[in-house]
């Protein structure tokens, strides 16, 4: 992890260790490995278990360090791409014999279009870095994160950084395509994960939270949204008043588990939070600020859904908090 102050002039790595991928973790400690900065940091294992640590060392350039087989400290350096290249936010991912290296220009917390080079060794030669997804788009709005491989299907993590307002914060998970040695990130707005592929996820039904069929009670209301569609959306959810906003109707061509994508607007500086009961079973949803209540964001929540159009959707208070405005569910269809 990486550990510094606010001013960043610490530049450490730091070591914590658990039984458990989900904790509790212990902290060992942390130091400039091998005597250099490190700041953006990330793992690699390669097949043969051997453990690297990816790291910004500012001053030099993106390190890749071997590390013990207790993987608790660094032994040695592998390799260096040298200033003035300025690189971070590095991940590796081995296909086969060829290493792929990911990585984002430096541009503080805005994204820019980030680029990969592969290699048969980490230890070089590495070819030229090139984009791996269309120039100007930024990477699609994110700085790489890691590089993940489930069931066959290679998956990129990207950050997608709100500096005003970190909690604001969000990942971005989307299908990376492996051909040889060149890799390609596809932009998909919802997909799924198959064995040993991935594929666009299906159409959806968008039903409006100000729909006349809806029903509105405790006080919740329909308020004004520039960015909403239909500029609208419903607020005075939740809070002592008690506000529920019913979708019923909801259609599914099948009973399967789905995920259905929330557009809302959350002005506030931290998060709200809403139980969203569905089909009688209530969940419990998180949504983080949105610029405005101008500006809708989305969350997530993953249900089962009941073949035909009998499917209910309830938001209300969780705690007697007030729940985030709602402007429309996205709703696959399948």
């Amino acid at each position: 992890m990486h550990i510094d102050d606010s001013s960043y002039g610490e530049a450490k790595a730091g070591v914590a260790t658990s039984d458990s991928i989900c904790g509790t973790y212990s902290y060992i400690g942390s130091s400039q490995p091998l005597g250099f900065q490190s700041r953006d940091l990330n793992v690699f294992k390669d097949t043969d278990g051997t453990g690297y640590l990816l790291t910004e060392d500012r001053v030099n350039g993106l390190r890749i360090d071997k590390l013990s087989s207790d993987y608790l400290t660094v032994e040695s350096a592998t390799y260096l791409w040298a200033n003035p290249a300025s690189f971070e936010a590095s991940a590796i991912y081995k296909s086969g014999d060829t290493y792929f290296a990911f990585a984002s220009h430096e541009s503080g917390w805005a994204p820019n279009d980030n680029v990969y080079c592969t290699a048969t060794s980490l230890s070089g030669p590495w070819s030229s870095w090139a984009l791996f997804a269309p120039s100007g788009t930024d990477t699609y709005s994110s700085q790489t994160a890691g590089v993940v491989e489930v069931d066959g299907t290679v998956m990129y993590m990207g950050d997608r950084w709100v500096s005003t307002n970190l909690m604001r914060s969000t990942y971005v998970w989307l299908p990376l395509t492996i051909s040889g040695t060149t890799a390609t990130l596809n932009n998909e707005v919802n997909w799924i994960l198959n064995s040993n592929s991935w594929s666009t996820g299906p159409s959806e039904t968008t039903p409006e939270a100000e729909a006349s069929t809806n029903t509105l009670s405790g006080g919740a209301e329909v308020v004004a949204c520039s960015g909403c569609s239909g500029s609208k959306s419903i607020g005075y959810i939740g809070g002592s008043p008690g506000g529920k906003l019913l979708f019923p109707n909801i259609s599914s061509s099948v009973a399967t588990t789905t995920t259905i994508r929330i557009h809302y607007t959350n002005a506030d500086a931290t998060q709200r939070y809403a139980s969203v009961v569905v089909n009688g079973v209530s969940h419990v949803v998180a949504f983080i600020p949105t610029p405005d209540d101008n500006t809708p964001g989305t969350a997530t929540l993953t249900v089962p859904l009941e073949s035909g159009s009998a499917n209910t959707i309830e938001f209300e208070a969780y705690n007697g908090g007030w729940a985030p405005n709602i402007d429309r569910l996205m709703v696959p269809v399948s």
